[in-house]
């Protein structure tokens, strides 16, 4: 494994109050941070790859997506982490956007980027869309109880579940050659 891959929303940060437009509203779920960082300390690449259809909708302007993972990279600096790049769609879902997640194409994107193929990669999202993009790329998926509303299906049924991203890496991590 080389390259983890995150949902944001619902992983990262707190999703209770969606959609995050704000660094007001941004609130990192405790111990996520933590969690990439032991990420980074295990030198593996981390990415995020986060639908944003609140761009689309004016909800959320660029500014503010910028704002929000300016404040994403100095709070994990904070703790000794870092993200090596984060991949947003900004269309919304009925677009027909290869990148909106479940679409794999920024999946896609992310392992060209990094050169990594998708057999040394994993994806830990919240939601069934994260499951179903990793699958369509051939990239193993673990799940994240989120503090969302989350409707677990088929699609997501064979991704373990965790209680949250610092749960999920301890598994991962314990779990690599």
């Amino acid at each position: 494994m080389r390259l983890v891959i995150l949902g944001r929303d619902g992983v990262i940060n707190s999703a209770a109050q969606l959609p995050v437009c704000t660094v007001e509203q941004w609130r990192p779920i405790p111990g996520s941070l933590q969690a990439i960082a032991r990420l980074n300390q295990a030198n593996l690449l981390v990415a995020v790859a986060t639908n944003q259809p609140g761009l689309a909708r004016g909800d959320l302007s660029l500014d503010n997506i910028n704002a929000i993972h300016a404040r994403l990279h100095h709070q994990l600096n904070r703790v000794g982490g870092h993200i090596d790049g984060i991949f947003f769609c900004a269309h919304g879902a009925d677009s027909g956007c290869p990148c909106h997640k479940p679409a794999p194409g920024l999946l896609q994107q992310m392992l060209g980027r990094f050169d990594v193929p998708a057999s040394e990669a994993v994806m830990i999202g919240d939601q069934p869309s994260d499951a179903m993009a990793a699958r369509a790329c051939g990239i193993p998926s673990l799940g994240i109880r989120s503090d969302r509303p989350v409707v677990r299906n088929d699609t997501a049924a064979d991704s373990p579940l965790y209680d949250n991203l610092a749960q999920a890496v301890a598994a991962l991590l314990d779990n690599r050659p």
